[in-house]
């Protein structure tokens, strides 16, 4: 069994996310953990939020032509949680989730350990632990490992989302306006200040900084700042 900082040296070495979630998998899988999906709804693949899973593409593909996603009682929860929580089959879901989450156990998916993630602004993202062992079992080992899977998987999430944003930020990907917004930002200015010192709208400079946010991936001024630094776009103002 790999220690925890033997895991975050094997993610830290990842290039890719195919090998990201090699070492993920490797690092999850004494814990009765046969299989996970990833969900980032931050992200889009061909119209779709990011997913990336080990399960059965049987069972994902009847997953999909039966519409479970308008039921499954994990997503459904997942979208609204903020803390990590265990699920299985259960009495106080109504008739069709419990014939889809008894289906997902025949194919051994019908228990599990979610962790939800928040790491880029507040869109869902979660990883979800599936085990095909018994109710005991798998009780017993999240018991002692429930820490330890909580912050692999947080971990996990930054680093698929570091990957998923390798290209740097040119200085060219944000327009003269949204850098001198920026740069403002940097010296402590406010959108007020910012406005006047640019003969703009208030409004005006609101709109630069929701382009900047999306452009530099992130959900606050403090962060655009912090990033705008970092990357080059921007020099402190001294």
């Amino acid at each position: 069994m790999q220690s925890f900082q033997e895991y975050q040296d094997a993610i830290a070495k990842a290039s890719t996310t195919d090998s990201l979630i090699k070492a993920y998998r490797e690092f999850v899988l004494p814990f009765e953990i046969d299989n996970f999906a990833y969900l980032n709804c931050s992200f889009e693949e061909e119209g779709a939020p990011i997913c990336r899973h080990s399960y059965p593409e049987h069972w994902v593909e009847r997953y999909f032509e039966q519409k479970y996603y308008e039921i499954d009682p994990v997503l459904m929860i997942g979208r609204q949680a903020n803390l990590p929580f265990a699920w299985g089959p259960s009495r106080e879901y109504n008739k069709p989730q419990q014939k889809f989450m008894s289906e997902a156990l025949g194919v051994g998916l019908g228990r599990g350990f979610t962790v939800p993630s928040r790491t880029t602004g507040f869109k869902i993202a979660f990883i979800t632990h599936v085990s095909s062992g018994s109710k005991r079992e798998f009780s017993a080992s999240l018991k002692h490992n429930a820490e330890k899977i909580h912050a692999a998987a947080l971990h996990f999430d930054a680093k698929f989302i570091d990957l998923h944003h390798s290209r740097q930020i040119q200085p060219d990907d944000l327009t003269l306006r949204e850098l001198e917004c920026l740069k403002w930002a940097v010296a402590g200015k406010t959108n007020p200040e910012t406005a006047e010192i640019m003969t703009i709208s208030e409004k005006t400079v609101e709109a630069h900084f929701t382009k900047i946010f999306k452009k530099l991936n992130v959900f606050s001024r403090t962060q655009a700042v912090v990033k705008g630094l970092t990357l080059g776009l921007v020099t402190p103002p001294y």
